[in-house]
């Protein structure tokens, strides 16, 4: 009991005790340096500097108490409280001087006990993972801005050069053109900032409401989501994903095989003591790994501060986060702090490199249920709420962690100045509609610009035009319609649709259509195709065969809840096939009422609500798609009604070590022997079709094989980096499968195709590499070129080997 009222009184005395204001900075370049170390050896108190480098020194020390300063990449400084403030730049500046390290020189000592804190890390992080809690609510302040920066103030990445290396390169370099320096040193090139409210509960239902924002330069606020979507809340899940890709975190099982681990420092902190670890990937593994720094604070072994960016060496994209976590009220450990650095590579750019900071700072955090079982959670993650500039301005400036400084005003004033001309105004909603797939004809009507142009080897090239209703027009009914030519057939082709939104929150919306168009025989569209999977664009151009299709229809959805999703379609259909093709008793056209249900569910998906727009956010990982089908013919040859069942489902999986796997299978039935355009089809990408397109057979032709009864699996599995890298290549190795096998009732001849089915099981295997080639792609990412092939085999192997064969190319952008 002495204690703990010693303990309080030691508190109530700080709390109320005078201080020092102090901000801490790089010696060379005056940035402020967060979430660095401030120790009192002897008082055994330990703070941490903020995101703008501040920190404050009670005036109850004395001026020969000793105070220690550490940060990863600088030179720690150890000295008296009277020794710093004889050291200290006005206006109350601390400088760290740069420590030009090379990370990759860690040696670890086998008994400093490193491994065995990553390990009690990994075994404590489902309880310190709050996406593992019942749920959680805060609320934030964000704030991204972009700009150009000369070479030397990329300090984020500055241990990645050795001092006589980073000086040969100086003499390299082209000069900055004075206009843009002078230009960047008063003014940055994009600002953003908001504040947001977020629910979050578990099994990954979460909703966040975005208040307020501001973007220099637009009026629109699409752009509230930026400062948190380059970093993941917090450090704990196997793989750490960032821009896209996806790092062996150092706190996961067996990650001692392939990081080096040695702890720097240890400081006392109250009763508990916060290890330093400094952490890189073994040079002799291949793998996509981080370097850093984790704190970790012996207090149930969670994370109280990380520093963390990509090891590799070729990147065109440097990239650090840093994280800071304080205790709230249950005495678990919450992210308070984010920041992410983002930065072009130097010598990618010219003279000057991109350099972007988003700061998120979090407030009020709380495990309280009524807080996060207070709303409802649907697949729109994220609400943004519009408002004017006015009251935007007075939410931020209740939440700012400082007043924006002269160069932020000053990027405001000239980027606003900027996005209200007509000329940027015009460019800036182009770029905006091109995002979106629309651009405006002016205040009611868009352009659809997905109907402009199409290709196939039936219509050959079918120009189009499509408009649509802007939100405008209004908020819930949205008309639309398109029409196209194909050069092919000679044919034109034509829809519409009205739709009526009742709960835009589910996604809920009833919609009347008219459709005259092409259907390709034997498939099965499923509601949200376009979210879930890789597009089959170039399969699209090698197919010949369609049937005409005439529908009048209504369809309606609704969400009921996050990630699930429901369809009901009622429509009078009437197909006819247009190629050579007859059914009993020479029937060519058939006439029938389609009745379907589709249940969709797709985990990790989110939408954006952005002023009542619905905006994909993030595709998710795992589906599961089922669709019923009633058909009630109008042809004499058939005399009931059928059922027509299909399903799909997969997604990715990771598998630690051994790689990641995407795993997707298909199945269907139906219960009658019918025309062949209600068949289906198996998924060959097509003869001489030489671009990958991910789970369909590669080496099977387009309408092979036909079953009433299929079911196929694709597997596409990842091995990882195959033994080297350079500026040219990466090679990374996948391997390609598809097992698919499928029974028809009755075997059909009919006109001039051939059905048939594959009941003896269709197989083939192959390899794709990854990598193979890359080339620089406008100094920030790689034109990357995959090769590979694969073979078919089983029973239905063709008779020349070479036939058995498939090459396989295709062409990505990425890091």
């Amino acid at each position: 009991m002495r204690i703990t009222l010693s303990l309080l009184f030691g508190i109530f005395i700080v709390a109320n005790a005078s201080s020092q204001e102090l901000r801490l900075v790089d010696a060379t370049t005056s940035q402020p340096i967060a979430f660095a170390h401030i120790s009192f050896p002897n008082q055994k108190v330990l703070l941490t500097t903020g995101m703008n480098g501040e920190f404050k020194i009670s005036d109850l020390f004395n001026p020969s108490d000793k105070i220690k300063i550490t940060y990863v990449g600088y030179e720690s400084l150890e000295m008296t409280l009277a020794e710093l403030n004889e050291k200290m730049i006005p206006p109350n500046l601390v400088a760290l001087q740069p420590a030009f390290k090379q990370l990759d020189e860690v040696t670890v000592a086998s008994d400093d006990g490193a491994i065995e804190i990553i390990k009690e890390a990994y075994a404590r992080r489902k309880e310190n993972n709050p996406k593992f809690w019942d749920g959680y609510y805060y609320e934030s302040y964000n704030k991204l801005y972009f700009t150009f920066v000369t070479e030397d103030d990329l300090i984020f990445n500055r241990e990645r050069f050795a001092p006589s290396s980073h000086e040969k390169e100086k003499t390299d370099r082209p000069e900055p053109d004075s206009s843009m320096l002078a230009y960047v040193n008063e003014r940055h090139i994009f600002l953003n900032e908001s504040v947001s409210k977020k629910y979050f509960k578990r099994l990954n239902k979460e909703k966040e409401i975005v208040e307020a924002s501001r973007s220099s330069g637009l009026q629109e606020s699409s752009l509230a989501a930026l400062a948190t979507s380059f970093q993941p809340f917090s450090f704990y899940d196997n793989t750490i994903e960032l821009l896209d890709k996806q790092f062996l975190n150092p706190i996961s099982k067996g990650s001692e095989r392939y990081y080096r681990f040695k702890i720097e420092n240890a400081e006392l902190s109250g009763q508990d003591t916060v290890f330093s670890i400094r952490f890189y990937p073994i040079p002799s593994k291949v793998f996509d790994g981080m370097r850093g720094v984790l704190h970790i604070h012996s207090s149930n072994y969670a994370i109280s501060e990380v520093i963390a960016e990509p090891a590799m060496a070729e990147e065109k994209i440097l990239y650090r986060i840093q994280q800071n976590y304080q205790q709230i009220e249950d005495g678990k450990w919450f992210p308070q702090h984010l920041r992410v650095m983002i930065g072009s590579s130097p010598g990618t750019s010219g003279a000057m490199q991109l350099y972007g900071q988003g700061d998120f700072q979090i407030y009020n955090a709380s495990t309280d249920p009524a807080l996060w079982n207070s709303v409802r959670y649907f697949d729109q993650s994220m609400q943004v709420e519009a408002l004017n500039r006015q009251s935007a301005e007075t939410m931020l400036a209740t939440r700012r962690l400082d007043t924006l400084s002269s160069k932020e005003l000053s990027t405001y004033e000239r980027m606003d100045s900027l996005g209200n001309s007509p000329g940027m105004g015009r460019m800036i909603k182009v770029i905006q509609s091109l995002s979106s797939g629309r651009v405006g004809l002016g205040k009611w009507i868009d352009l659809d610009l997905s109907a402009l142009v199409r290709f196939n080897a039936f219509e050959n090239i079918r120009p189009g035009l499509g408009l649509k209703t802007s939100r405008n027009f209004s908020r819930v009914i949205q008309l639309s319609g398109y029409t196209g030519y194909g050069f092919g057939d000679r044919a034109w082709k034509f829809a519409g649709s009205a739709k009526y939104t009742f709960y835009p929150d589910a996604n809920g919306y009833l919609s009347l259509n008219y459709l005259n168009d092409l259907q390709e025989p034997g498939a099965t569209p499923f509601l949200g195709d376009a979210n879930m999977l890789k597009s089959d664009a170039f399969r699209k151009f090698f197919v010949g065969r369609f049937d005409g299709i005439q529908a009048v229809s209504a369809s309606l959805h609704m969400n009921s809840g996050a990630n699930l999703g429901h369809e009901v379609y009622a429509g009078q259909e009437q197909l006819r096939p247009l190629y050579d093709y007859n059914f009993e008793d020479n029937i060519q056209l058939f006439d029938y009422q389609r009745l379907s249900y589709t249940f969709r569910y797709v985990r990790g998906e989110r939408f954006i609500n952005v002023a009542g727009q619905r905006i994909l956010q993030q595709q998710g990982n795992q589906y599961l798609v089922f669709k019923a089908e009633k058909i009630f013919p109008e042809w004499d040859a058939i005399s009931s009604d059928f059922w027509r069942l299909s399903a799909k489902m997969g997604g990715n999986i990771r598998l630690g070590r051994l790689g990641t796997s995407s795993i997707n299978f298909y199945g269907g039935y139906t219960d009658a022997d019918i025309p062949y355009p209600f068949l289906f089809n198996a998924r060959g990408a097509g003869s001489g079709n030489f671009f990958f397109t991910e789970s369909f057979f590669q080496a099977m032709g387009l309408f092979e094989f036909t079953a009433n009864i299929f079911a196929s699996a694709f597997l596409t599995h990842n091995l990882g980096y195959i033994g080297f890298e350079r500026s040219y290549s990466r090679p990374e190795a996948h391997i390609i499968h598809g097992t698919g096998f499928g029974w028809l009732k009755e075997q059909q001849q009919d006109g001039g195709i051939n059905i048939q089915d594959y009941r003896e099981g269709y197989h083939e295997s192959g390899l794709l590499i990854k990598n193979l080639l890359r080339a620089d792609y406008l100094g920030t990412a790689y034109y990357n070129i995959n090769i590979g092939a694969v073979r078919r085999w089983g029973a239905y192997t063709r008779e020349n080997t070479i036939d058995n064969y498939q090459l396989l190319v295709s062409l990505e952008i990425g890091l």
